[in-house]
């Protein structure tokens, strides 16, 4: 048998605004980790209604294809 450490996690519901719209979603937080950039999963993109475009580097709502959104530059989270 394997004797793997304990880790705690803490799993708040979160309101996020995304382009004036609100969605509720939970996020997964390690108070031990460092440097952890956050990740949004396909949990968050299906109850938001995101489509992922990623052959024309963009994203939109499902019920307003027509409007685009580019994929962000990467953020500089250097301390």
């Amino acid at each position: 048998m394997v004797n793997r450490p304990q880790v705690r996690s803490l799993q708040p519901k979160v309101m996020i605004e995304i382009e004036g719209r609100s969605v509720l979603t939970r996020f997964i937080i390690l108070p031990k980790a460092k440097g952890n950039r956050t990740l949004l999963g396909t949990d968050f993109l299906s109850s938001a209604g995101l489509i992922l475009d990623v052959k024309n580097a963009c994203w939109y709502f499902w019920d307003n294809p027509t409007h685009k959104y580019p994929f962000g530059e990467e953020l500089d989270t250097s301390p």
